[in-house]
């Protein structure tokens, strides 16, 4: 039962809240709306972002 609680907290937690579903469907809307050069800027600035 124990196990069972704690796994069903992770489940909760680990998901996305309605404030960061709001947000990253704005930053998909937005990205959206770049020009391919933008587009490839935000994909390199993510990359370096991922690295660190």
């Amino acid at each position: 039962m124990k196990i069972q609680r704690r796994t069903d907290y992770l489940v909760r937690i680990l998901q996305p809240t309605k404030a960061e579903q709001v947000l990253n469907a704005a930053i998909e809307r937005a990205l959206a709306r770049l020009t391919p050069e933008e587009g490839q800027a935000v994909v390199d600035v993510r990359a370096e972002l991922g690295a660190l």
